[in-house]
């Protein structure tokens, strides 16, 4: 069984084949602002490395977020394109649940805090625990709150990570949470954590997250006073699917 994980959640753009659990080959390229193109030129490389045609790739694992909002469609919309051809399924985990994961298994703590700049004066935030051999227990839905209220929804035990660090650290966020409880450094979830994650997933019975990207704020819509007093639309797309970091 050939996978092929593909991750775009943040401004590294990251690609892995799998045969069956095992790594066969991985890319990752620097996506510069909006640009998309280095996910389709690791793509290119990933499948020359591997030896691999897309047609002999069985199924695919998209990380849906949080993270960019363009990263995030590129790379759902990329994953859905190429298995058109036979119906193959696509699998979609969280990016920060992949992180969340790869920092339970590196650091042995008891709980991982995922956090990034929701913008709007709010910070996405996710908490996970280990759970055996599967993948980890997420303790809440994700949730965008504002600065105030992290200090206490984030738990004691738990070390704390980003893969803005360096911007948080910046807002003075890193030092209002204690900055000994951080992983010091931008750590962003790779295609191997998604996929890894996704095959965990698998074997534990747990379901493939909707293949939509991770939204975390509600839809933006003109209030009547704003309309002039005419009924407000409905939601406005172009808003609506903003991502917690853009």
């Amino acid at each position: 069984m050939i996978t092929l994980a593909i991750e775009s959640s943040t401004e590294i753009a990251s690609l892995a084949l799998f045969r069956g659990d095992g790594v066969i080959a991985s890319e990752r390229r620097p996506e510069p602002g909006r640009s998309n193109r280095p996910l389709f030129d690791a793509l290119d490389a990933v499948l020359v490395r591997g030896g691999v045609r897309a047609a002999e790739i069985d199924r695919f694992v998209v990380g849906r977020g949080p993270g960019r909002y363009s990263g995030l469609r590129a790379a759902l919309t990329l994953a859905r394109f190429l298995a058109l051809p036979g119906d193959r399924p696509v699998w979609a985990v969280s990016s920060g649940a992949a992180l969340a994961a790869a920092t339970l298994r590196e650091r042995g703590a008891p709980a991982v805090a995922v956090l990034g700049d929701a913008r709007r004066g709010q910070y996405w935030l996710g908490i996970f625990r280990p759970e055996g051999s599967g993948p980890p227990r997420m303790e809440a839905e994700w949730a965008a709150l504002p600065p105030d209220a992290l200090t206490s929804a984030v738990p004691a035990d738990a070390i704390l990570v980003s893969p803005e660090f360096t911007h948080l650290r910046a807002q003075g966020l890193a030092a209002r949470l204690g900055i000994g409880r951080w992983i010091a450094e931008d750590r962003g979830p790779d295609a191997v954590e998604v996929g890894a994650l996704a095959l965990a997933a698998e074997r534990a019975g747990v379901p493939s997250e909707p293949l939509t990207p991770l939204y975390l704020h509600p839809p933006v819509s003109a209030g009547p006073a704003e309309m002039g007093g005419r009924a407000a639309p409905g939601p406005r797309r172009g808003l609506e699917t903003r991502t917690a970091m853009e």
